[in-house]
């Protein structure tokens, strides 16, 4: 009985869910769509047609009885919203079709068709406009010429001819990411509808020339509502004199300057002249021979998630309205056409002839929803997609011609697998997002290769510490062009000294015989102003060189990560204790990169965190790594970094269930201080990490790297994506290539644009100091110097 029962409910749910789907799918419920429209014209239009059909005698044979008009600021938005399932339907340009493709789920159904010309569809150009006075002659003329285009991105008034510009050496690019900005940069001022939109403009600092010749006032202003943006805005803008070339199609300069109806032109035809890729003239009748290229016809648009069914509806609405609201004859377009351009007659009556739904001015001006020039719609390929319609590779290269980049990499110097893997990853993310140029990744055993390496020219960029920067500039020439930012404390951190709290007579004036963590050699938290403290407290009293010594003989165990490399030991005789409380294993102890687990900040921390361990826990803990270590007394960071690893805000296990309650700042005075005490409680302000690269690198090279890393950031910088996030290191690691505390990338002012100006008097009193005690700077360039003069000589003996 029971399994009856069961059976049957199992069977009633199926049945319903079976209805349900069925429902969902079938065309009957298909009794609206929404059209999203773009300006106000548009949505008189679009109410009128709403209107039209619902005052209709004999309905349309189609489910669909009604149309409602959603409106959008753009053809971006209106994709937006049918994406998001508050719109259906959109006309768009090809090249914006393209787009659609490319970051929407969207499909293509019906395009417009046009009227027949020798035995074929009029094809549609790409047209250059001068007026008839102009004196331009040849293509190098239009430098530094006033510009109207219909609107960025579209493809016959900006692509086709931009791209033919750049293909042939007259235009050059000066921005590998940002099309707006190289076109602004050859015309003098330019109305490019949208050229200050999101879209366009993510950084929002785009020229205002870009926009300068637009008529528009207001929130209109420069978008596709202004009075020179869409089909006829170029050629509105040379008729006012605002402009002195104008990008469009060819089918609607020949419809605004042919008569109609009987009526005089919209605009006199003698009063324009074509400039063809040659650089001749001709009139506004030779677009077949003097074009930049052929376009495609606007399309209908809706989302892939659409059923069969439902798109199938579609086409049958919108080629029943164009049946029932044809064009008014006026010599060049008649009653509706079929697939096969058979003419065929209205399968309803209207209630009035005065509405059509193609030839739409003088009262709706120029292809408002639809072209005016347009006779019907032709069903597409029910796999079409907008890369493919507006021509597929071909047109992606056009595309690509007005991002073509003067750099081609950016090549990024890392110094471990770890790095390495997340630099491939960016790499990955970027491509994604074809912006260029495109990175690379070196991987090399330590930064001062790396900074060897873009001195030769074989790397371009690595990040770095302070400390490191001094060194890269000093001994390398190598230049900061970009800083990370911490939010609260903008462009600098502070270097602070840390102790468990439970260690409450432990001052920075008392360290004998402790242990200590150090993020690595030289860097600016773990080293430079570690050591000067203790040399302004009296724990140390160095000699010439002989700093690291008196470390070593102040502290049990320490753990300075590159303390035992040969950059920083050519002599063989740094105290090896100050390598005895890291944690790594082999030959990954105490090296100066990731494979440490106690380098950098966050790994100074964990040296301090995982002293406190209880015995027994510690000895299976790091028996369980394959190390052991003490863990230390006092760990110098960044003020961010218990922070960032307490509180829960750091899931990896050495940090779980840490409290930041449980540590305390050690401050100057000799006082101790909450975490929070920063400001007050710390060793020194340190100038930010930054991105640095070679000095003989160019002002415009210096830009392109920043901009790469600019549109990186704006896509990547939040935690939202899970295959990649700059400022996170993911479980197990910190600070890969970036800091994890990092808020944003900012660039460096050219003013500040050398290691001296970047990092500050202050700064490089305090390097200085220690260089007469600590003779590590430079040790590197120095040895390298020695082995390559030796290298020579033999040479040079062995040839003689």
């Amino acid at each position: 009985m029971n399994c009856q029962i069961f059976t049957t409910f199992l069977a009633v749910i199926i049945c319903s869910h079976y209805a349900y789907t069925q429902n969902e799918d079938s065309p009957a419920l298909v009794t609206e769509v929404k059209i999203c429209v773009r300006s106000v014209i548009e949505a008189i239009k679009c109410e009128t047609l709403s209107s039209e059909l619902a005052k209709m005698q004999n309905p349309i044979q189609s489910t669909i009885r009604s149309v409602s008009c959603v409106e959008a600021s753009d053809s971006y938005k209106c994709l937006k919203m049918i994406n998001d399932g508050d719109a259906d339907i959109v006309n768009l340009d090809a090249g914006t079709a393209y787009y659609a493709s490319i970051n929407y789920v969207s499909t293509l159904f019906l395009r417009e068709k046009f009227p027949m010309s020798l035995q074929r569809e009029s094809p549609i150009y790409s047209v250059v406009v001068l007026p008839k006075s102009s004196n331009i002659n040849k293509l190098t003329m239009l430098k530094s010429k006033r510009l109207c285009s219909t609107g960025v991105d579209d493809a016959a008034g900006w692509t086709l001819p931009l791209s033919k510009l750049v293909e042939l050496g007259i235009l050059t690019n000066t921005d590998c990411n940002v099309k707006v900005k190289s076109a602004a940069s050859f015309f003098s001022s330019m109305c490019a509808p949208g050229a200050l939109t999101e879209y366009h403009n993510p950084f929002g600092d785009n020229p205002v020339s870009s926009c300068e010749q637009c008529g528009t006032t207001g929130r209109d202003w420069c978008t596709y509502r202004d009075m020179y943006a869409g089909s006829e805005g170029p050629l509105l803008c040379l008729k006012d004199r605002v402009a002195d070339v104008g990008f469009m199609r060819s089918v609607d300069l020949e419809y605004l300057t042919t008569s109609h109806h009987g009526e005089a032109p919209a605009y006199d035809p003698n009063a324009y002249k074509l400039l063809c890729p040659d650089g001749t003239t001709t009139t506004v009748t030779g677009y077949d021979t003097c074009n930049w290229g052929e376009v495609k016809p606007n399309v209908l648009v809706t989302s892939a998630a659409k059923s069969p069914e439902t798109r199938n509806e579609y086409i049958t609405f919108f080629k029943e309205l164009a049946k029932a609201f044809p064009p008014l004859p006026d010599g060049s377009s008649g009653p509706g056409t079929d697939s096969n351009d058979t003419v065929v007659a209205p399968t309803a009556t209207p209630t009035t002839q005065t509405f059509t739904l193609f030839n739409s001015d003088p009262k709706y001006g120029l292809n408002s929803l639809f072209s005016s020039a347009a006779i019907d719609f032709q069903t597409l390929s029910s796999v079409e997609d907008g890369f493919n319609y507006a021509g597929g590779v071909e047109y992606q290269k056009k595309l690509d011609n007005l991002l073509t980049c003067p750099v081609d990499y950016m090549r990024f110097c890392v110094v471990s697998e770890y790095e390495m893997r997340k630099c491939e990853n960016m790499l990955l993310a970027l491509g994604v997002r074809n912006l260029k140029p495109v990175l690379d990744c070196i991987l090399d055993n330590s930064t001062q290769n790396c900074m060897r390496k873009i001195e030769d020219g074989d790397a371009d960029v690595i990040i770095l510490d302070a400390g490191d920067i001094y060194e890269a500039g000093k001994y390398f020439d190598l230049v900061p062009f970009a800083n990370e930012n911490y939010g609260d404390t903008g462009n600098f951190y502070y270097s602070v000294a840390v102790s468990r709290k439970t260690e409450s007579k432990l001052t920075l004036f008392n360290l004998m015989a402790h242990n200590s963590c150090h993020g690595s050699m030289r860097s600016a938290t773990g080293w430079i102003y570690p050591v000067l403290s203790l040399i302004e407290t009296g724990q140390i009293t160095p000699g010439k060189c002989d700093a690291i010594k008196k470390v070593g003989e102040l502290f049990r165990r320490s753990c300075v990560p590159g303390i035992l490399d040969d950059q920083y030991n050519a002599a063989g005789t740094n105290p090896v204790n100050l390598c005895e409380n890291c944690a790594a294993g082999g030959m990954d102890k105490c090296q100066r990169n990731t494979r440490e687990l106690y380098y950098g900040d966050s790994g100074a921390f964990r040296c301090l965190v995982e002293n406190a361990l209880p015995p027994v826990y510690k000895f299976v803990y790091f028996y369980s790594i394959g190390v052991f270590a003490d863990g230390g007394d006092i760990a110098y960071v960044r003020h961010m970094t218990p922070r960032d690893n307490t509180d829960g805000r750091n899931s990896d296990h050495w940090a779980r269930n840490r409290r930041s309650d449980d540590y305390e700042l050690l401050c100057k005075n000799g006082r101790r201080a909450p975490l929070n005490s920063w400001k007050s409680c710390y060793l020194a302000k340190v100038p930010a990490r930054a991105v640095v690269t070679a000095g003989y690198k160019t002002a415009s090279e210096k830009a392109i790297f920043w901009n790469l890393l600019n549109y990186a950031q704006q896509f990547y910088s939040a935690d939202s994506h899970s295959y990649f996030t700059m400022f996170d290191s993911g479980v197990d690691q910190d600070d890969l290539l970036f800091s994890d505390s990092t808020v944003r990338l900012v660039e460096v002012e050219p003013d500040k644009q050398s290691y001296t100006a970047y990092l500050g008097v202050t700064f490089l009193k305090a390097v200085n100091t220690l260089n007469q005690f600590d003779c590590t700077s430079g040790q590197a360039t120095v040895s390298a110097s020695i082995v390559t003069f030796i290298f020579t000589f033999i040479c040079h003996r062995l040839l003689i």
